[in-house]
């Protein structure tokens, strides 16, 4: 079976910390198991197509290319065709709709057996895209960065995810078989899907890391600790852990909130974002400067380490089509307060394997976080709990069977 993949990730043994991170994983499986697969993605570092294999049939990174109407210009499309022609693929898988490729197949310009896989839409994060934030605190968060371009303001990110909106629209009512990972995004695209479509049901993998031996168990005689994995955007939703923080450290005075992601907060202030100053400036406000560190980027092992030596894990955000984090962290029993938001509620059950508590209030989270590191035994039962959930649900085995399956369902 030859399958093509168009992805947001480079596949390769040098495995991401960002975008895509599961998707090593899935391709590594799929590979075990004898599928014959290439991978056609872009990266900000290439300035020509670059063509690679390491353990893949065959990769192709692109450049960035500047888009017209949502897609490059004839030329490059051209080449991307012949890479196409050039594979060949019984099937060609799309990853997501945050990328041009989806527009690539609805146009024409690819053909074949094609499915499509929803990943994040962008159109679903328009009225969250702020996080809650209040008109004063959004102009709060236009600093120097977003004065010399404002389109990566709150205001001007929240306007391009609206515009990408239309092409995702374009790309879901084109396409005849699409995949999906929860309910909830079942329940966003079906007003734009043609009523003739074939929506199918896909889990994603976790990484390996996270399935190893190294679980969690309450951190007897440490430090207070939190964790959050999540970037730098306001929906996520981290101010609201930083405000929950704050009430937490009247009861606990050295509680730490260990923050992993690429939120770059060591660059000179002209080249942070307005939302990360506008982060700091919160934690200095509420006395916060010695309780928040942020981790930088952190490859699995990295997030494992951290995560186990931590009291519970916070998932703040305003909306989530699936939430890797989340289903990371269950995995290997981290103790969970989650936002009720998107598709978390369906990864984990309030009160038995994670504790939820609604987005915008961190009086609620706090409180829900209290009563994790006041009571192990809570804490010990949602961390067992999660681990049965989790592993059963994300283990790669099973996620890549399924994916077998639906492959092999197309081609009947």
């Amino acid at each position: 079976m030859k399958i093509l993949w168009f992805s947001n990730c480079v596949i390769s043994e040098a495995k991401p910390t960002s975008t895509g991170t599961w998707l090593f994983t899935m391709a590594k499986s799929l590979v075990e198991q004898g599928i014959e697969l290439y991978n056609i993605t872009q990266s900000s570092s290439v300035k020509d197509i670059e063509e690679s294999s390491d353990f893949l049939a065959g990769q192709w990174i692109l450049p960035v290319y500047k888009l017209k109407d949502g897609l490059p210009n004839k030329y490059h499309i051209k080449k991307i065709q012949e890479i196409v022609l050039q594979v060949t693929p019984d099937i060609i898988h799309i990853w997501g709709m945050e990328n041009y490729w989806g527009l690539l197949s609805a146009r024409g310009y690819i053909k074949g057996k094609i499915l499509l896989e929803i990943q994040g839409i962008k159109f679903s994060c328009v009225e969250a895209f702020a996080g809650g934030l209040s008109i004063k605190e959004q102009l709060q968060c236009f600093k120097f960065k977003e004065f010399l371009v404002p389109s990566i303001s709150i205001f001007g990110k929240q306007n391009e995810y609206k515009r990408w909106g239309d092409f995702e629209k374009e790309m879901l009512v084109s396409h005849s078989i699409i995949s999906t990972q929860s309910k909830w995004v079942r329940a966003w695209i079906k007003p734009y899907i043609s009523g003739n479509a074939e929506v199918v049901s896909t889990k994603i993998s976790v990484r390996d890391e996270f399935l190893e031996d190294k679980i969690w168990c309450y951190p007897e005689n440490k430090p207070i600790s939190l964790m959050c994995v999540a970037s730098c955007i306001s929906y996520k939703g981290i101010h609201i852990a930083i405000r929950a923080l704050a009430l937490l450290k009247k009861t606990y005075p050295n509680i730490i909130l260990k923050i992993a992601g690429n939120f770059l907060s060591n660059r000179p202030f002209y080249r942070i974002s307005g939302y990360m100053l506008y982060l700091k400036e919160l934690i200095n406000e509420l006395g916060l400067r010695d309780n928040v560190k942020f981790l930088g980027s952190l490859n699995a092992s990295e997030i494992v380490e951290e995560s186990c030596n931590c009291h519970a894990m916070i998932h703040p955000s305003f909306v989530e089509s699936y939430s890797l984090a989340l289903a990371e962290s269950m995995a290997i029993g981290v103790p969970s307060v989650i936002s009720y938001a998107g598709a978390m509620t369906e990864l984990a059950e309030n009160s038995v394997s994670g504790l939820f508590y609604k987005s915008d209030d961190f009086h609620q989270c706090a409180a829900l976080i209290s009563s994790l590191i006041e009571n192990p035994e809570l804490s010990n039962n949602i961390s067992k709990n999660a681990i049965l959930v989790g592993r059963e649900r994300n283990n790669p085995f099973n996620v890549v069977r399924r994916q077998i399956e639906i492959y092999r369902k197309i081609l009947c």
